[in-house]
């Protein structure tokens, strides 16, 4: 009897799968919270497994059930900085989290971190028509927030 594997494991190998055919074809791709994490790993990069485990997290950042964070203050990296402004450092609302990005992956920018505890919020391909990732759920709060339909803007601009 063939081996079952675990329905997680089906659901990385297909994102992954999925991810690696839209960036070898140059497709746009806006991945959201579990997203820029496979994102991430498909660049060969890590995660931080559990924030609240690490010293320079708050804990609240990654504790389940944790509320959710109003007015976090934003970043841009050094290095780099949003491709045509469309993803906003300032006053996003996160939710809680327990992973994050470690070590960026090969060919990423990190495009946002967060002023507080330096967590990566944002990456982005360059050398990409439209690749971005984003820690947050833009899609929650644009109705309300001009700069998250920003990035659903930009990302409907690439396609």
């Amino acid at each position: 009897m063939p081996k079952r594997r675990n329905p997680t494991t089906l659901r990385d190998e297909l994102e992954c799968a999925l991810i690696g055919e839209a960036i070898a074809r140059d497709l746009p791709l806006l991945a959201i919270c579990r997203g820029i994490q496979i994102l991430n790993v498909q660049h060969g990069g890590t995660l931080v497994q559990h924030l609240d485990s690490t010293k320079r997290h708050r804990p609240a950042h990654g504790r389940p059930g944790a509320a959710r964070a109003s007015n976090r203050n934003y970043s841009r990296d050094a290095a780099g900085g949003h491709r045509r402004g469309c993803a906003p450092c300032v006053g996003c609302q996160l939710h809680a989290t327990h992973q994050a990005i470690a070590r960026v992956g090969d060919g990423l920018r990190v495009s946002a971190r967060d002023a507080e505890d330096g967590t990566i919020e944002a990456v982005e391909r360059p050398d990409k028509r439209f690749v971005v990732g984003v820690e947050w759920h833009p899609e929650n709060m644009s109705a309300a927030d001009e700069r998250q339909a920003r990035l659903f803007q930009a990302f409907a601009e690439a396609l």
